[in-house]
């Protein structure tokens, strides 16, 4: 995420700090892999919450279903913070941290998952598994919550091939598509688009881009209006 990983974790620490401190602020990222990203966002979150109870839980397919899962470097960015391994669909998730390594996670998340989704970063498959990843979490995305697109970029699209959806990262088309941002025929009830953080790959680097949206129908507590820049 380089040149947009300060934009956003700013945005989180905003986020996070405008959650009551009495209930638990609930982060899921959507294609953990080695778990990198969601150890530095649970480090973001707990550090910005300090006493009050939080929750991040990542989704991935099983090593051996994902090829990016590589349980030696999922030990390493977990190292020092404890977690919950989760391979079954369950409602007992503690707070803290929490790995789910199962077929389905879709499944899970859109018919077991039983805690409303304050931020969700979907950073799986780039094609159109980005759309299908938000349409898994859509229902459950409380009131003011906040979803994140990783690889929006206009200068990523049609680059490195996702074997998974047999296409080149089209993040971007899936997005419009789901009338979350424009051009789009109909924008999406209940959503707005906050902004978009640029990655370096616009300036010759590595980092792709993130999109974030944000639910606006009435939110179960106070949420100011959130920006990128």
């Amino acid at each position: 995420m380089a040149g947009a990983g300060e934009q956003l974790e700013n945005l989180i620490k905003q986020h996070v700090a405008s959650c009551p401190p009495e209930r638990p602020y609930t982060f899921v990222e959507v294609g953990s892999a080695g778990c990198v990203s969601l150890r530095a966002f649970a480090d973001i979150i707990k550090d910005t919450r300090g006493g009050a109870p939080w929750r991040v839980v990542g989704f991935d397919l099983p090593p051996g279903k994902a090829w990016s899962v590589d349980m030696n470097e999922v030990k390493r960015s977990f190292d020092g913070l404890p977690y919950q391994l989760v391979s079954e669909p369950t409602t007992a998730l503690p707070e803290g941290m929490s790995l789910c390594l199962m077929d389905n996670p879709r499944s899970y998340l859109l018919n077991t998952f039983p805690f409303p989704i304050d931020f969700a970063f979907i950073d799986g498959c780039h094609g159109k598994c980005a759309g299908r990843d938000f349409l898994s979490v859509e229902p459950k995305v409380s009131m003011g919550g906040l979803v994140a697109f990783h690889d929006y970029g206009e200068i990523e699209q049609g680059t490195d091939w996702q074997a998974h959806c047999r296409e080149f990262i089209s993040v971007r088309t899936y997005v419009h598509r789901l009338g979350l941002a424009a051009p789009c025929v109909t924008l999406r009830k209940g959503w707005r688009f906050v902004g978009e953080a640029f990655g370096s790959r616009r300036s010759g680097g590595d980092g792709n881009s993130v999109a974030v949206v944000q639910r606006t129908t009435e939110p179960l507590f106070p949420q100011p209006e959130l920006s990128l820049d």
